[in-house]
């Protein structure tokens, strides 16, 4: 009596956890559809902001204009300089030419990163690089959940030692199938067929070794994870906004006489953080990727 109360309890224990770990790796899911979609926002794609930016950038563009000609000036009032090197005429005319063409092509190149950007994300081209296997799916979200559920939740592959049964056989594939299910369809309600023998007995031992405790554990974390880079991201395209509003100032500063001018900062803070999504995207493809390898029992000597 005492035997059947205790495997009563770890029962009800495992089916408790199995369905918070499926609800909290449903959210990592969406939390990843939504990463994604901040990551291609962009703040300007209206008109409406896209017409705001350009008179801000005119109107900063014109001071920042207006200061850079007033060193000028200061320069001319000193003749010994006209034949420098750095900050002689010749290297002025230059950067006049150089400034033209920048504020010409801003518009273009700034479209252009969105462009490259989009097609980065979409196609995958980070996990394809990364990960040591094919990624071919659209719903990447359902796949690293998927990766990372199934480390903590698979067939016991101890009971294949002396062959299986026919309900082990089924039990090995509704295990399988609810791999795939999940990285293709991105729901575990639709892919529910494996957990049918979480608490099924073979030979006194549960047919599916699952983690009860640290999954949950794990999946809280990576969606702790992916939500704090949801609000990096956020951030990420307003900053870059930000830095589209005042690239005019930013390349007109590229006429002053300083070395140390206002567009080479500029220029830094826009490439670190139009990168930083690249690197986040890697982040989590490697994270994921590492916590599955660790937790496989079959990948234990890797």
């Amino acid at each position: 009596m005492l035997d059947w109360a205790l495997d009563a309890i770890e029962s009800g224990f495992r089916w408790v956890m199995s369905w918070l770990s499926t609800l909290i790796y449903q959210v990592i899911i969406w939390l990843y559809d939504i990463f994604i979609k901040l990551c291609n926002s962009r703040v300007l794609d209206s008109e409406v902001l896209e017409l705001m930016a350009s008179r801000v950038g005119v109107v900063l563009g014109l001071i920042m204009l207006f200061m850079t000609m007033f060193s000028v000036v200061q320069m001319v009032l000193e003749p010994e300089k006209l034949t420098d090197k750095e900050k002689g005429i010749g290297n002025i005319v230059k950067k006049i030419l150089i400034v033209i063409v920048m504020l010409g092509m801003s518009s273009s190149a700034f479209s252009l990163m969105y462009g490259v950007q989009k097609t980065v994300i979409n196609s995958n081209i980070i996990a394809k690089f990364l990960l040591p296997y094919d990624v071919d799916t659209t719903n990447f979200g359902g796949l690293l959940a998927s990766e990372l559920f199934t480390a903590f939740y698979k067939f016991d592959d101890n009971l294949a030692a002396d062959g299986l049964t026919a309900d082990e056989e089924t039990c090995r594939n509704n295990v399988s199938l609810l791999k795939t299910e999940i990285a293709e369809y991105g729901e575990f309600a639709r892919a529910y067929a494996g957990n049918g023998c979480l608490n099924t007995k073979s030979a006194g031992h549960y047919m599916v070794d699952f983690n009860a405790l640290i999954s949950p554990i794990v999946g809280a974390f990576a969606v702790y994870f992916i939500f704090s880079y949801c609000l990096s991201v956020g951030m990420r395209t307003f900053q870059l906004a930000f830095l589209e509003i005042i690239s005019p100032m930013a390349i007109v500063s590229y006429l002053s006489p300083k070395k140390d001018t206002m567009f080479q900062k500029w220029w830094k803070m826009y490439f670190s953080t139009y990168i930083d999504v690249f690197l986040r995207i890697a982040i989590i493809n490697v994270a994921v990727f590492l916590i599955a390898v660790i937790f496989d029992a079959n990948m234990s000597g890797t």
